[in-house]
């Protein structure tokens, strides 16, 4: 079967599909393609487009599927010829009948040669490369997961990658001990935040952070980063001018599933600074019964300190005033099954009068 489509009157796309013998203890393949000509698809730059797809399975002559593999491959290029988008994809599914096992491997490749072309937002970067690989195998009503792997590369660097580092049997928790995933993010550009936030600009340092999950002896799941993530300085505005300057941010998150459905978690010291000075210090913990919907699942910690000179010097608060001296600690906790389940306490120390070294008095409630 093969056609061809006029669009409006500014392109056309082609189409075909061939098969070969269909049936029982046959191999069979089936290959389809299509292209599509424009003058500018949906205003990218994009003049060609096309993609094909290769289908070959056999059937046991009982019913059903013994082997299969589909094959992808899309293309797309500019007037001049010039690669724009390419992507790949190959997935194997074969079946054992007599041992009443299957395995299921696939894996792919993406390039954006030139990504500005196709998105004004990505002009950040000259190029980008994803690649993944996904291996399972199934022996009854088991499954196992043996490879699962991840990553993404711009201007040729790494940037975001994820790895399987063990096996493990799916829905089995409690033969699992050590870790089993990995996640990094390398010297990502601030700027491709922007994305996410249409109304502020964000900018700064590169990010850069890291995060394993592992299993414990006890049928839990920890997701916890290896070392403390370190981010800044950064920078925020909107129209009217900066609101953040020079800030850096550091913390330890940890996170534990209990296999009894409790949640903790941890942020460790987290500590938000800008050169030379603290802005806010604070160490937060707790822990949720994910079975109650309710404030009585929760237990929460947290101690907070609050450098007011500081903070009053970054431009979102300077434009209401001026504070020289003042230290604000609050303190909170949460625990949900008590009568009075959340306390607060603030104290406000350290004041004085503007333009004298004359002390108030420290306030608290």
């Amino acid at each position: 079967v093969n056609g061809r489509l006029i669009v409006q009157s500014k392109g056309a796309m082609s189409f075909s599909a061939e098969s070969g013998p269909i049936g029982p203890e046959i191999q069979s393949l089936l290959e389809m393609a299509m292209e599509l000509k424009a003058e500018d698809l949906e205003q990218t730059g994009l003049r060609r487009l096309s993609a094909t797809m290769n289908l070959e399975f056999e059937q046991k002559k009982s019913g059903g599927l013994d082997f299969m593999n589909i094959q992808t491959v899309v293309s797309g290029e500019d007037g001049a010829g010039t690669a724009l988008i390419s992507f790949a994809q190959d997935a194997t599914m074969q079946v054992t009948a007599g041992e009443e096992s299957a395995s299921f491997l696939s894996d792919f490749t993406l390039s954006l040669p030139k990504p500005s072309v196709l998105s004004p937002e990505l002009a950040l970067f000259e190029s980008i490369e994803s690649n993944g690989a996904l291996e399972m195998s199934t022996n009854g009503a088991k499954a196992l997961l043996s490879k699962l792997n991840f990553e993404t590369l711009i201007n040729g660097e790494p940037v975001v990658t994820l790895q399987l580092l063990q096996a493990f049997q799916l829905g089995v928790s409690d033969a699992l001990q050590g870790d089993l995933l990995a996640v990094s993010v390398r010297e990502l550009p601030m700027p491709w935040i922007n994305h996410f936030l249409p109304d502020y600009e964000l900018s700064g340092a590169p990010l850069s952070l890291a995060l394993n999950l592992s299993a414990d002896s006890d049928g839990g799941f920890l997701l916890a980063s290896p070392d403390t993530w370190q981010f800044g300085p950064m920078h925020l505005s909107d129209a009217e001018g900066a609101l953040l300057q020079d800030l850096s941010l550091s913390l330890s998150p940890r996170i534990l599933f209990q296999a009894n459905d409790l949640c903790t978690f941890d942020l460790g010291q987290l500590i938000l600074s800008q050169p030379g000075k603290r802005l806010l210090q604070s160490e937060l913990s707790g822990s949720m019964d994910t079975r109650v919907d309710s404030l009585e699942g929760l237990s929460l910690d947290a101690a907070i300190e609050l450098w007011l000179p500081a903070l009053f010097q970054q431009p979102a608060l300077a434009r209401s005033g001026r504070i020289d001296s003042g230290k604000v600690d609050l303190t909170l906790a949460v625990d949900g099954p008590q009568q009075a389940p959340i306390q607060l306490d603030v104290l406000l120390s350290d004041l004085r009068r503007p333009n004298s070294q004359v002390a108030l008095p420290n306030y608290q409630i």
